[in-house]
């Protein structure tokens, strides 16, 4: 079934034809910047165990694991070399803002110990973000323009799962992420197709998902 479906396809038939819409990069949804947002996605993330994190699940099983209101957090996948992404299908409650990463990069001490100061940390995600090449993002088959966010604070703390992380190791590090991503405002009860999908390493690795989501109240 995955290889069958590509970001962008939809079955028309099957979908309600709501609007949707979505915060740039300036506004504060909810009282908290943009990329503070991101840096709780980021936060999320690390601290679900593998085997249930969101980011492992192919079919939307484990999509609601540490959701909370008002914004619900959608996931890619882990950065691969083929484009096998998952069609994860959820419910997700009316009245909420949902932030998703459409090619997201961050990098930190604990995984990375050779980088020693917050200007190597820098200049290592400016180099991964630069290789950044796809980005797309389609919802109910309409493009939606990702936007470059950077985390705020530019460094923040994160407690780390050793199931997750690069090299094994685990605990409460520094971190700082950059990338690009689609928040959209609360949308109504309805039947949504998300797709997105973001290539880096000039092509080399792609990270993207699939979801099919009912809205309900």
């Amino acid at each position: 079934m995955v290889s069958k479906h590509k970001p962008g396809a939809i079955d028309e038939m099957s979908l309600d034809k709501n609007e949707v819409e979505y915060y740039t990069p300036g506004s504060s949804p909810y009282g908290i910047t943009y990329g503070a947002w991101t840096a709780k996605w980021w936060k999320w993330f690390f601290s679900i165990e593998r085997n249930r994190n969101p980011v492992f699940d192919y079919t939307g099983l484990y999509a609601n694991e540490g959701q909370s209101k008002p914004v619900w957090f959608l996931a890619g996948v882990w950065v691969r070399q083929d484009r096998k992404y998952p069609i994860r299908k959820c419910i997700i409650p009316s009245g909420l803002s949902i932030l998703l990463p459409v090619l997201n990069c961050e990098v930190n001490p604990l995984e990375y110990p050779h980088l020693k100061t917050k200007k190597e940390l820098k200049e290592h995600i400016l180099h991964d973000r630069s290789t950044i090449g796809k980005l797309e993002c389609f919802i109910n088959g309409r493009k939606i323009p990702p936007q470059l966010v950077e985390s705020d604070p530019e460094f923040f703390n994160v407690e780390i799962r050793s199931d997750l992380s690069e090299n094994r190791s685990s605990g409460a590090t520094l971190m700082t992420a950059s990338g690009y991503w689609v928040f959209l405002k609360p949308i109504s009860e309805g039947h949504y197709y998300i797709s997105f999908e973001g290539s880096y390493q000039h092509g080399e690795l792609y990270s993207g998902a699939n979801y099919d989501i009912s809205v309900r109240g």
